[in-house]
């Protein structure tokens, strides 16, 4: 060989080859693990609302349970319907909130009053 003069260096069809289905398996493998990840996202979402669906339900066995009881029958009748046994005595209580104050009374004079009458 002589000095100087450039080799042509081939690369073999195989290793073009080769390097083209390892690109394509680990595209791939990278989209696998993508949809992977995301079934697993989902998965977690849905758990958490068997969680909360559950939680629901037994709030709701909770408070039918009450609601079949007398305790609850009782408080209804006596709350909403106004209702009492019959050896009790219901007494009923005015709201004081509801009752607005009255205005503090202005005295006036006699003759401020007259002037008010005739518009002086």
């Amino acid at each position: 060989m002589k000095k100087g003069v450039k080799q042509d260096k081939k690369i073999p069809f195989f290793w073009w080859l080769l390097l083209i289905f390892s690109l394509f398996f680990l595209v791939n493998n990278l989209n696998q693990l993508k949809i992977w990840w995301q079934a697993e996202k989902i998965t977690e979402q849905k758990e958490q609302e068997i969680a909360d669906l559950e939680s629901q339900y037994q709030e709701a066995r909770e408070k039918k349970e009450y609601v079949q009881t007398s305790d609850f029958v009782q408080k209804e009748a006596r709350e909403k319907l106004g209702l009492a046994q019959p050896n009790q005595i219901k007494i009923i209580v005015p709201d004081w909130e509801s009752i607005p104050t009255p205005a503090p009374a202005v005295y006036l004079p006699n003759w401020r009053r007259w002037g008010k009458l005739f518009h002086f």
